[in-house]
């Protein structure tokens, strides 16, 4: 059934793909069609054997009238998926997709349990605009008051309870949120009692409802996080971080910090850094005070912390303490150090590295190599550039010379140290062993990081076993993280010194005035990408997506010709806003020329979005997030009035992903059986765009909710029915 299956889906697209002589195609459909319904059958054939093959023959052409002439003719082989007699009989019992307006009678069939009802109405909770009749309402507030919270998130896995519950919530956002927030109260209040065995599984999930934390679930979290310890040292690690965010989310900054010295971490999870106050320079003083002869330990997660927030100002007694670690030979609390005193007071520090004649260096951790350039850079604007470029890590000397004022002489400097980084190292790209993506948003507050992703095994029965086995799984992802990690670190140490280097468009602008010979020798080999040009990329991506911008802005034919080159080239994934490779946001990022613009309708060719509706999606988000939504409007107008099946299919796909809409979405829910594939792709189309519109609102009626009751019940709605266009509005 699999291979027919493929085979009939690849017949289909190779017909709705032909823009030779469609209408010829179509009307050989139609005539072949006929001519098969009206054949003699002959002994043994099923009398419908006929119909079935004519109706498919219709669905070839990808034509409206064909659609709806094969669904007239094909067969119904069994009552339960026919229209009338399987659905509108008896609505509640189908096999159908319930429409919008049987909602009430399925909510009100009581020959069902309440859970199937609420199964029945699916994604209608999320519709502000649909309300729940008031006996079922009495009905589900009853229900909710017998359940068993303490059964919920008992393992780290989902069980039948977690399933249930999840399916109840939107309702109960939607009719009950006094107590749909008294049962998740409840449930962080059972943290207390939970057996060990439970403890991992509620611990992970306790932070999904962080905004209904009070004084009693705080208790609660403290009480399970102190009472006992799982065996598994990294399990154990987990729990305590999530636990800890319940405790210290309400404290202010010198409480948090020192809740989370006195809990001893073995690591501090980057989730802090979204709970964690900046701190007054004089609790950052209190707390250096309190903690300056403590343990080692104690001092690392202090350094650790301050570095996530630093305060705007130190008093001159905790930046001698700070600063002193920095000259310590060599140690892990450098990185934090840098990073505390350049963000604190970025000149001060720089004029101790001046006064020390401190440079980078290779073997030093990538924080002390870039913080400290940062700094020495702000305070030696007035020394020779000369002297000075030998003591900065590479990927700063394009900046450094921006910020100094661009002098054409320090430019082609800058330029010719920085391309024999780019181009006269001769090494080998490193092979991580994992798929590497970095983040931009990320890197704004961790520079350098990455994430890592377990490459796919080349043998599928491996990835099955590894499908079914949890523990193989996190072991694979342990020994990804530290494989990769160690790889890349010898590369740095071996010169890949702008590996994974993020490069600010800007910093090319004075290259691309005063010293484009260099620019040339760096794109060699780019028209059709060389090994050496990838090997080259692929140990500076970075810096080449800062170079493409740069010239898609100045030169745009030869940026546009790059830009192939490193889609088809880099291996590392670059995130930005919305998680959309940031290649695609480059493109409607940069200023319109009829080079962008030609490059802007490639991306959306079909060979470039073939698979499924993920590349559109992709491009509908960079394109509406950057502001050029009327590109979208544009390819859809001209997809509409196009003579071609697929490109009309693709405009509805497109008119899908639209961002700002309002409700009500007519298309998204329709009062009549779907009978052939527009019509379907319609309905989805205007789906999805209900989805964003139900987002919106809830986004709004959560920020202002009036309590933390009526603001988790937004919360859990809004979360339902979001998605990555919410990018392009929320902020």
């Amino acid at each position: 059934a699999t291979n027919q299956s493929e085979v009939w889906e690849g017949l289909k697209w190779l017909c709705f793909l032909n823009e030779i002589d469609p209408e010829e195609t179509a009307m050989g459909l139609r005539k072949l069609s006929e001519n098969v319904r009206r054949r003699q059958l002959e002994l043994g054939v099923p009398s419908d054997f006929p119909k079935r093959i004519a109706a498919h023959l219709l669905w070839l052409t990808g034509q409206d009238r064909d659609d709806t002439a094969a669904g007239s003719i094909h067969p119904r082989l069994d009552d339960r998926f026919d229209y009338e007699r399987g659905y509108l009989l008896d609505p509640s019992k189908s096999w159908l997709p319930l429409e919008r307006r049987h909602a009430q009678i399925a909510l009100e069939d009581t020959e069902f349990t309440l859970q199937s009802r609420i199964q029945r109405i699916g994604d209608l909770w999320l519709d502000p605009n649909f309300e729940g009749p008031y006996p079922f309402v009495v009905e589900l507030r009853k229900v909710a008051t017998s359940i068993e919270v303490d059964k919920l998130n008992q393992t780290g896995g989902w069980t039948i309870e977690d399933h249930k519950f999840e399916e109840l919530e939107p309702a109960l956002a939607r009719c009950a949120p006094d107590l749909l927030a008294d049962l998740v109260r409840r449930k962080m209040r059972s943290l207390a009692t939970c057996p060990i065995e439970s403890r991992y599984g509620k611990a992970m999930h306790a932070t999904d409802h962080l905004m209904l934390a009070g004084e009693p679930e705080i208790a609660a979290a403290r009480t399970l996080r102190l009472r006992d310890c799982d065996e598994d040292e990294i399990q154990e690690s987990h729990a305590a971080n999530q636990l800890l965010l319940i405790e210290i989310c309400n404290l202010d900054g010198r409480n948090q910090v020192e809740a989370l010295i006195e809990a001893d971490l073995m690591y501090i999870s980057l989730d802090f850094i979204e709970v964690l106050r900046p701190l007054t320079s004089e609790e950052a003083d209190a707390l250096i005070d309190r903690y300056a002869t403590g343990s080692q330990k104690q001092q690392q997660d202090l350094l650790c912390l301050l570095s996530i927030h630093p305060p705007t100002q130190l008093a001159a007694k905790t930046w001698s303490w700070v600063e002193a670690f920095a000259k310590k030979d060599p140690d892990d609390l450098t990185k934090f150090v840098f990073k505390i005193l350049a963000q604190t007071d970025l000149t001060r520090f720089g004029r101790t590295l001046r006064d020390d004649n401190w440079s980078w260096s290779p073997d030093e951790h990538i924080w002390v190599n870039h913080y400290g350039s940062d700094a020495l850079i702000k305070a030696t604007l007035s020394q020779s550039f000369d002297e000075l470029a030998p003591r900065l890590a590479p990927w700063w000397l394009l900046r450094a010379v921006r910020r100094r004022g661009a002098d054409p002489a320090e430019v082609r400097l800058a330029a010719e140290i920085f391309g024999f980084a780019l181009v006269g190292n001769e090494m080998n790209e490193p092979d991580p062993g994992s798929n590497l993506s970095v983040d931009f948003e990320m890197v704004k507050i961790l520079p350098f990081s990455y994430s890592v992703a377990p490459r796919r095994n080349e043998d599928e029965f491996e990835n099955l076993k590894l499908a079914f086995d949890a523990e193989a799984r996190v072991k694979a992802y342990r020994r990804s993280i530290k494989t990769a990690a160690s790889r890349i670190c010898e590369a740095r140490r071996l010169g890949a010194n702008l590996f994974h280097a993020i490069l600010d468009k800007r910093d090319f602008e004075p290259i691309l005035r005063h010293a484009p010979e260099h620019v040339e020798q760096w794109l060699e080999g780019c028209s059709r990408p060389t090994a050496e040009f990838q090997r080259r990329v692929r140990l500076a991506e970075g810096a080449f997506l800062a170079l493409c911008e740069a010239l898609l802005i100045d030169d745009q034919d030869r940026g546009a010709q790059l830009w192939r080159a490193l889609r088809e080239t880099m291996t590392t994934r670059y995130i930005g806003t919305a998680g959309v490779d940031d290649l695609l946001h480059m493109v409607f990022r940069v200023p319109d020329s009829p080079t962008v613009t030609k490059l802007k309708d490639e991306i959306a060719e079909l060979k470039h979005c073939h698979t499924d509706d993920l590349a559109l999606f992709d491009i509908a988000i960079a394109a509406s997030y950057n502001g050029k939504i009327e590109w979208v409007n544009k390819v859809i107008e001209e997809d509409r009035a196009s003579p071609f099946v697929w490109r009309r299919a693709r405009a509805k796909v497109l008119e899908g992903f639209r961002t700002n809409n309002t409700l009500p979405i007519t298309d998204a829910w329709p009062d009549c059986e779907l009978r052939t594939n527009n019509s379907r792709l319609t309905c989805k189309s205007g789906r999805s765009q209900w989805f964003e519109a139900c987002a919106r609102h809830w986004w709004q009626i959560y920020l202002k909710a009036r309590n933390p009751a009526e603001a988790y019940a937004a919360w859990v709605l809004f979360l339902r029915s979001a998605d990555r266009r919410i990018w392009v509005w929320m902020q």
